[in-house]
């Protein structure tokens, strides 16, 4: 019935929608597939309320768990709600008593890890994540965030340490050459972040990331703008109304010459990204090329505003135009 009512049309849908959760409602605490009915209730109930922080679906878990509080699945959708409502600390705080309660469960250690490094606390992080990857060997997820931990602490020589062990675990995991590629980026070696990039999509053709980090990279380089197209244009395919994959598209357009597509798809691209300070900055060169140097000021100065990394660079932008 869910997947029917995600399929029909609007008229129909919340009738059927209401018909499951009315029968998953219905399986009580006694039922082995209690668990699973509470936590696609849950669901349920956040797809239908339209927000990601549904009040509905956090009662509905923690009720559960007054109903089954041995089952640790429910007490990890629990802490996953309560992140989705803000509050990571509180989140976290769910988790480690988790973990006290059930000490070898591998996906509370490791979303535990995820907590800890959200509030800086590195070590617990780490100290958690390793916990995970020993008590789940065959989960790559653990050994991915211990690298990805690394990289944001800009430990690169740990990361690609990380990284190159997870690979001998898991050869056939596309995630690891891209996130390898994105260390190799943040360390200057665009060459070797372009390499890691192509194993990641020789692994999986289809990992939207990897294709929008090559292609912009390459647009970025002033190399291979032509394949840089195709690729950023199937990554937007695969995540249609990502800001940040159009405005890629936009960047390569804007590399090849085409200015008036790149504002095209930039118009579109500021508000799907948040204004991104980077994409606004893209919206304000391809204004100025145009002639539209107060559209163009006025995105720069915007990106500014919203945290530019380069402040130096963008004053200077801004300076010529005043």
């Amino acid at each position: 019935l869910l997947k029917q009512s995600n399929a029909a049309g609007a008229t129909h849908a919340d009738g059927l929608a209401a018909r499951a959760r009315k029968m998953l409602a219905e399986i009580g605490g006694e039922s082995d597939i209690y668990t699973d009915a509470r936590l696609m209730l849950a669901a349920s109930a956040e797809e239908t309320d339209g927000a990601a922080h549904s009040a509905e679906s956090l009662r509905i878990i923690e009720e559960a768990v007054a109903v089954k509080p041995a089952e640790p699945r429910l007490r990890v959708a629990r802490a996953m709600l309560i992140e989705e409502a803000g509050d990571v600390k509180k989140a976290r705080d769910v988790m480690q008593e988790a973990s006290r309660l059930f000490p070898d469960d591998a996906e509370i250690k490791f979303r535990l890890g995820l907590f800890e490094d959200k509030l800086g606390n590195r070590v617990a992080a780490l100290s958690a994540i390793r916990s995970a990857i020993r008590l789940n060997p065959d989960d790559v997820r653990p050994s991915i965030a211990e690298a990805m931990i690394f990289e944001e602490a800009k430990d690169y020589g740990k990361a690609r340490a990380a990284l190159a062990e997870a690979a001998k675990k898991f050869p056939a995991e596309a995630e690891i050459p891209f996130r390898l590629g994105v260390v190799e980026d943040k360390s200057g070696d665009k060459q070797a972040a372009v390499a890691a990039m192509r194993e990641a999509i020789a692994l999986d053709p289809d990992h939207a990331d990897a294709l929008n980090y090559l292609a912009y990279t390459w647009a970025e380089m002033g190399e291979n703008l032509e394949e840089a197209l195709e690729l950023a244009q199937k990554a937007d395919r695969l995540k249609p109304g990502n800001g940040y994959i159009m405005d890629t598209v936009a960047w390569v357009y804007y590399r090849l010459g085409n200015h008036q597509r790149a504002l095209s798809l930039l118009r579109k691209a500021v508000p799907l990204s948040g204004e991104d300070p980077v994409v606004m900055d893209h919206l304000g060169d391809v204004y100025l090329k145009l002639g539209r140097k107060k559209e163009a000021l006025k995105a720069y100065n915007q990106a500014l505003a919203n945290g530019f990394a380069d402040k130096e660079a963008l004053s200077e932008k801004i300076e010529k135009l005043q």
